[in-house]
């Protein structure tokens, strides 16, 4: 084949490539076209009407019971018989439960409320849980509509039950004192009230005996204690009844005793509360005196006290004592009684810088009743 036919062959292939790919691009152009028309006429169309919204009829059962209620409420009909005629007439559309509430909140009283409950054997806790949550109640009004709903043996058991379903079911404080006070307010004696409160909160006894005002009568005290097996000289039941100022060491000291508390265990545990510095030991005196114990027995207490006076102490006891005004013969008994050595405690007054003139006195007056001899008593007497 000539050069010129290759030519002409290839010219033909060309323009053939060229008049394809003309006759392809207007296809995808004109595809483009109709499918940007389809495009514009749907967005262009009305839109559907929306679907149908099908509801189920309304459900007015409860709008209906409280006009039932309303209306057997202004004809004076009473709760019992209002709920089993709502009962028969609603079904089991219906709970008990619905209709007491619908009752509260139309103005049936909480009182008769309670009582178709418990009649219909709801528990007390579960008749107070329903009450507070349609209505608001102070300690005492919820305390006076659960009491009479409790059963027990004796008032006390009854008025114990309805502490713990109010503590459990009003949102308060154990330490709230009109909750301490609810058993005396429901015919409870004091002693009673205190054994609820310390029994049925986290509360140290002293705690419940403070906001119950028992603390100025260390007899009943005493008994509450001893009847709880509770030991106030214990630090923590100490410190609460110390704390805040509200019973201080005499009275403090005057409870233990008649717990049954020597005078050495009531003056370390003070000690151990708020230490005794040195200048303090007249304090001692003064509580302990109050409280009913003698001179001596004081000061024997002070010298056997753990932790309370180290070197010196008998020393320190003497200077203490006469500070307070004890008479001498108490001294002397007292150091009689401990077997004193003079030299020593000589010495020990020296080291306290006690006076020339009262350390004579003492050493004088202990020295004499040494060498003095006992009286001896007569026969037949």
């Amino acid at each position: 084949m000539s050069t010129i036919a290759y030519i002409l062959l290839g010219f033909t292939v060309l323009m053939a490539g060229l008049w394809l790919a003309v006759r392809l691009g207007g296809a995808r152009e004109r595809r483009r076209a109709r499918e940007e028309a389809a495009r514009t006429a749907l967005a262009q169309a009305p839109a559907p009407p929306p679907a149908p919204v099908i509801r189920p009829p309304k459900d007015n059962s409860r709008d209906r019971l409280r006009d039932r209620l309303r209306e057997r409420k202004a004809a004076d009909a009473d709760l019992a018989s209002s709920l089993a005629s709502c009962m028969t007439e609603f079904g089991n559309r219906i709970s008990v439960d619905e209709v007491l509430r619908a009752a509260l909140q139309i103005g049936y009283s909480p009182t008769e409320a309670a009582i178709v409950m418990a009649e219909r054997q709801y528990q007390p806790k579960e008749i107070a849980s329903l009450l507070v949550e349609e209505g608001k109640f102070s300690i005492t009004e919820l305390g006076d509509v659960i009491m009479p709903l409790v059963e027990g043996e004796t008032l006390a058991a009854r008025a114990e039950v309805t502490f713990e379903v109010v503590l459990d079911v009003l949102d308060i404080d154990d330490e709230d004192e009109e909750l301490l006070r609810l058993p005396v307010h429901l015919g409870c004696s004091a002693e009673e009230a205190a054994a609820i409160g310390y029994n049925g909160t986290d509360l140290d006894l002293a705690s419940v005996l403070k906001k119950l005002g028992l603390c100025a009568s260390p007899d009943v005290v005493a008994g509450i204690a001893k009847a709880l097996d509770v030991d106030l000289s214990e630090d923590e039941e100490y410190a609460a009844m110390r704390k805040d100022g509200d019973v201080e060491f005499d009275a403090a000291a005057a409870i233990l005793k008649a717990c049954g508390e020597d005078a050495a265990t009531i003056i370390a545990t003070e000690n151990t509360y708020d230490e005794f510095s040195g200048d303090e030991l007249e304090a001692i005196f003064s509580a302990l005196s109050g409280a009913g114990f003698t001179n001596v027995e004081i000061m024997t207490g002070m010298n056997e006290a753990d932790g309370v006076l180290g070197e010196n102490a008998l020393a320190a006891i003497i200077q203490g004592a006469l500070k307070h005004g004890v008479p001498m013969e108490d001294v002397v008994s007292f150091l009689t009684k401990e077997e004193a050595d003079p030299d020593d405690l000589d010495e020990e007054m020296s080291d306290l810088e006690i006076g020339i003139r009262t350390r004579v006195d003492v050493l004088h007056a202990f020295l004499h009743s040494k060498d003095t001899p006992a009286p001896t008593q007569e026969p037949g007497n």
